[in-house]
């Protein structure tokens, strides 16, 4: 009776425990999306995307990497770390993800509303 108790447990642990699931693309990498509602944006209109870059199934941080949203493009910091600054629209964007040897992820659509906070985190396969 108690290995019945168990394995009931364990099962409704691992199937209502999700967390940050990686989101899947059409190659073997994929992302982390968790949107955040942040009061000091609100107040100043604005929204903010960030997030970091590692290598899929390492701890290994992706260092030249360049992230495209709309017209805006950007490169990761030291840490592999990077961050859009913008204002709020109407418009549905999505963000690429391009690495020299590693192949390109890009996400779903999403829209950016006033007082987003927006974490987004690529794991990026080897070509």
């Amino acid at each position: 009776m108690k290995w019945v108790i168990v394995y009931f447990t364990a099962i409704v642990l691992t199937t209502s425990c999700h967390g940050n699931l990686i989101k899947p693309t059409y190659n073997k990498g994929g992302y982390t999306f968790n949107k955040f509602y942040n009061k000091s944006l609100y107040n100043n209109e604005s929204a903010i995307i960030y997030g970091h870059l590692r290598e899929l199934g390492s701890s290994k941080v992706v260092l030249s990497a360049r992230l495209n949203m709309a017209c805006a493009s950007l490169l990761v910091d030291s840490t592999g770390y990077y961050q859009f600054n913008g204002k709020v629209g109407d418009e549905v964007t999505f963000l690429t993800c391009i690495s020299l040897g590693l192949r390109t992820i890009e996400t779903e659509p999403f829209k950016v509303q006033r007082g987003d906070s927006i974490n987004v985190n690529f794991f990026l396969a080897q070509d």
